[in-house]
């Protein structure tokens, strides 16, 4: 029977949201928090700051030899009879909410009862009159003997009823009315009531509201004109009709905290003006402010438990909100446990999250609450993640959450390994994050040391594994698992801790030929407006030339054979490079940049002394762009001196005109194509021979951009005599 009376107890007093129960989970009576048994029965009750709300309960069987109860410190508002509990000798009632109605029983049947103090009684009233009206502030307190008296804005007044009457006249019948209760039953109590919040419609009611929200909302700290120390028809936000408060517009003002109940006592306002704020709750309007057209909240912190009770006014837009949560990247070791989320008010929300890494960016349909639970990070599960939010109650708003980035790591040892199958560290190691499309990213730069290169920490991805020796006397920077060529590398996916091995390559052998080729390489941004010329030198490019080798008799057409690595060099600080003592032969040219491929339409592929021509010197210009990189020949001088003398192209940039002058050309046979970076002819026209010519190119109805201006002997099968870039700028 004891313990049924306690459920009793906990039904009737929300247990289940106590601070401290046990009593439904299983346990044995003996073992339920707070409760003390003497030879199976239920002697005390110490239920004490454990959140008990409402009525006590009238027990009607069970707890008959309860000697000492406490229910202090709760929010209990009335006790019901306690007559059966005949064993009683203590119980402590105090900090509650009782009204004297409800002490005075339970002091005549324990006279020992601890019953004060007491929070204060009663439930608030906030009420908006208008002046010429007459209100009645009743404030009664159950009990026997009950003596009132009252203050009103914390100064008394002559008041010494349970309720009075008030006729209001102007504004000074304004404030908060308080009951202060004695009662001779109970002696040494004073009971305080919450207040009556009366509240006079008039201008200064308008005005004193209006500085409640001012203060509610940091106006302080914000952009808002000085309220506090000017009169209310110099707020510049602020507009007066018929001495009543209209129009308040406060948009893009800094303000942040809550707009309070005060602005319900605005009863004139026709439009209320808070977007683009850091508001982060907002009152009830539901039922109030009949005048109201417009209250815009747009642009703020608010979410759903602000606006499921003012879904239904039909005024409020609040259509956008800034973006919830907190942004947030961390790296951590795969395999570890990880928890994420946002905190969102409300009560019928429902949760879309989208997962957005490597693989894909796509809803994860798994994951329904506002807490992502990652038992183990994985290269599947790691990446950025984003919320939506929606809710039943609030329509036409979605909430979405700042980025929340949760990335895992492993460990990666690599060994380098010399032409004697020796571990090789003289030099540096680099692991190259693979991005599809785009240029690859060098994630972290290591120092060999020990046996080889450690890479901690690295985050999971595909990566090219490169070392690059400190000199090119012996080895070429080497790809894994063997190679110069990016393209060629063998792609790493690192997914857990890993060790492997790299063999370098080795550097080409001495050269003894007549020829030469030296250039430049730069970075394009792609920046075509407004900075047509923001390039940028390129050092320490790997470049490279491969020798056709013919595998059968040479002489043939369409002849077989492989391109081998014939010479290497790196560009200088400058961005340029040279080969020297090239031998004759055919060759294709590469220059190293992970991620961006050879533009295989350009000037890629050439034949050194083709005709029998000496001290043959091409000099070539390569640019790195998004989309490829793009060789040009700039001059191959023994041919080129065939046909021009004093080439110029100008200006450059151009806008309307592109001008070619030359002071000699012999052959009737060249032409000039202005050509596209997609190989796409834009314009051809037939060069005049002569001497001392001008020649204009109308570029005025192209798109601005980097074009190739290509000179060509039609007569030699379209072989280029010489090419310019040339920069279209309108």
């Amino acid at each position: 029977m004891d313990s049924a009376a306690l459920l009793t107890l906990y039904d009737s007093l929300g247990g289940a949201t106590w601070t401290s129960t046990n009593w439904k989970s299983g346990a044995n009576l003996q073992d339920w928090s707070g409760v003390t048994l003497t030879n199976d029965r239920v002697t005390g009750l110490d239920l004490s700051s454990n959140n008990l709300v409402g009525k006590f309960p009238t027990i009607s069987s069970g707890l008959d030899l309860l000697a000492d109860l406490n229910v202090s410190s709760n929010e209990l508002n009335a006790i019901g009879d306690l007559s059966n509990l005949t064993s009683l000798a203590t119980i402590d009632i105090s900090d509650n909410r009782l009204q004297f109605g409800s002490i005075e029983p339970v002091v005549a049947q324990v006279p020992a009862t601890v019953y004060g103090p007491q929070k204060a009684v009663l439930s608030r009233i906030r009420v908006l009159e208008e002046i010429g009206n007459v209100y009645t502030v009743d404030r009664t307190v159950t009990g026997s003997a009950n003596a009132y008296s009252w203050t009103k804005n914390g100064t008394s007044i002559a008041e010494t009823g349970a309720s009075f009457d008030i006729t209001i006249s102007n504004f000074s019948a304004d404030g908060n009315y308080v009951a202060s209760v004695t009662s001779t039953a109970i002696p040494g109590l004073t009971l305080t009531t919450t207040p009556v919040e009366l509240r006079v419609s008039s201008l200064e009611r308008d005005s004193v509201s209006l500085i409640a929200i001012y203060d509610s909302l940091n106006g302080s700290s914000s952009t808002v004109s000085d309220w506090k120390s000017l009169p209310i028809d110099q707020w510049s936000e602020v507009t007066i009709t018929n001495s009543r408060v209209t129009n308040i517009d406060l948009t893009s003002q800094g303000l942040s905290g809550s707009i309070p109940s005060d602005i319900l006592d605005i009863r004139s306002l026709v439009t209320a003006d808070f977007s683009d704020n850091d508001i982060v709750g907002l009152t009830d309007l539901s039922g109030s402010l009949p005048n109201l057209t417009s209250f815009d909240v747009t642009g703020n912190k608010l979410t759903f438990e602000d606006l499921e009770a003012n879904a239904g006014v039909a005024a409020l837009d609040y259509s956008t909100q800034q973006l919830i949560g907190v942004a947030s990247s961390e790296v951590v070791p795969v395999g570890t446990a990880y928890t994420l989320g946002v905190i969102v008010g409300g009560t019928s929300n429902t949760y879309e999250w989208t997962l957005a890494n490597d693989l894909d960016t796509a809803v994860v349909s798994s994951l329904t609450t506002s807490e992502v639970v990652i038992d183990s990070l994985s290269y599947e599960t790691m990446g950025t993640y984003t919320l939506q939010v929606t809710s039943s109650l609030v329509p036409g708003l979605t909430l979405e959450s700042e980025e929340m980035q949760v990335l895992a790591s492993a460990d990666l040892e690599f060994k380098a390994l010399d032409l004697g199958n020796e571990p090789f560290v003289a030099g540096d190691g680099y692991a190259i994050k693979v991005v599809i499309g785009e240029e690859f990213d060098t994630i972290q730069t290591v120092r060999g040391a020990g046996n080889g290169f450690a890479f901690n920490d690295l985050i999971l991805g595909d990566y090219l594994i490169a070392v690059s020796p400190d000199n090119l006397l012996e080895f070429l920077p080497t790809y894994f698992e063997s190679t110069d060529l990016w393209t060629e590398a063998d792609t790493l996916e690192l997914r857990i801790d890993l060790s492997d091995t790299l063999r370098m390559a080795r550097i080409p052998g001495v050269t003894t030929g007549p020829n030469a080729i030296s250039g430049d390489v730069t970075r394009d941004d792609g920046e075509s407006e407004g900075r047509i010329n923001a390039r940028r030198k390129v050092k320490r490019a790997g470049c490279s030339v491969r020798r056709f080798v013919p595998k059968g008799r040479t002489g043939q057409d369409d002849e077989e054979g492989t391109y081998e690595l014939y010479a290497y060099v790196q560009s200088d600080d400058e961005g340029r490079f040279e080969f020297k003592d090239l031998e004759d032969g055919t060759y294709r040219f590469n220059i190293e940049y992970p991620g961006i491929p050879m533009d295989p339409d350009s000037y890629v592929e050439f034949t050194l002394g083709e005709g029998g021509l000496e001290d043959e010197v091409l000099i070539l210009e390569v640019t790195i762009t998004d989309d490829g990189i793009v060789v040009e020949k700039i001059e191959r001088l023994g041919f080129y001196r065939k046909y021009f003398k004093d080439l110029n192209v100008y200006p450059n940039p151009a806008d309307s005109y592109v001008k070619i002058t030359y002071s000699k050309l012999m052959s009737e046979t060249v032409k000039v194509r202005l050509i596209d970076l997609e190989g796409n002819v834009v314009s051809e026209q037939l060069i005049e021979k002569g001497y001392d010519k001008e020649l204009q190119l109308d570029v005025s109805g192209i798109s601005g951009g980097i074009y190739l201006l290509n000179f060509i002997d039609t007569s030699e099968g379209s072989d280029k005599i010489t090419s310019f870039k040339v920069y279209v700028k309108h």
